[in-house]
Formats: C-alpha cells, structure tokens, sequence
C-alpha cells in the first residue's frame, strides 16, 4: 500500500454518500446540520479507506474473479438474459404481478 496519504489522494473526487434512514432520522431528532454534515463526510472518507485497504488486501482473489468474469461474461450475459426472461413469462402467464392478481386485490380490498 502507497501509505494513507495515497489513498486519500486517490479517494478526493468521492462524492459523499449518505444513508437516507440515517438522514431521515437525524432530520426528525433535530440533530444540527453542521454536525450531521461532519459525520457525513468523516463516514464517507472511512468507507472509502476501508475499501481501499480490502482492495489492496485481497488483490490477488479480486484479480481472479475479475478474470473468472470476463473469460465467461458472454455466457453469463445469456444466463442472466434467460433467467429474467423466464420469470416476466411466468409472471406474465400466471396472471400474477409481484403483488399478486389484481382480481384478488380489488375482491379483498370490496370485502373491507
């Protein structure tokens, strides 16, 4: 590892990435947005650093998956393709959305 230093440098152009439950809550305790904003940033940076350091820890197994993706992308690319497919047609056919037939909502919703 090129030091901390080097991971700093490589880690300025990061935007500052929140967690929105996080930011919701702090938004309905009042907490003050100068402190928020200081955490924000002091999380981001860490995140990043933390990353940086697994990175450079696990090269070598990170390399390999890397390599293991691109020798068999094409074929992957079709399995993900099919896959998805298959489940919009069974979707499509079984007369079910994700939130199940409409029918059913519109005859549980009339029971009420």
């Amino acid at each position: 590892m090129g030091g901390l230093l080097d991971a700093i440098t490589r880690a300025v152009p990061v935007r500052v990435f929140t967690s929105p439950a996080v930011d919701a809550i702090a938004g309905v305790a009042a907490f003050p947005i100068r402190r928020l904003i200081v955490l924000d940033v002091t999380g981001t940076i860490a995140r990043v650093l933390l990353f940086r350091w697994i990175g450079f820890i696990f090269e070598d197994q990170i390399r390999d998956v890397l390599d293991l993706v691109s020798e068999y992308q094409r074929y992957l690319t079709i399995c993900s393709i099919v896959v998805v497919a298959l489940f919009v047609i069974w979707q499509v056919t079984s007369n079910r959305g994700l939130a199940g037939n409409i029918d059913e909502l519109s005859d549980d919703l009339s029971d009420d």
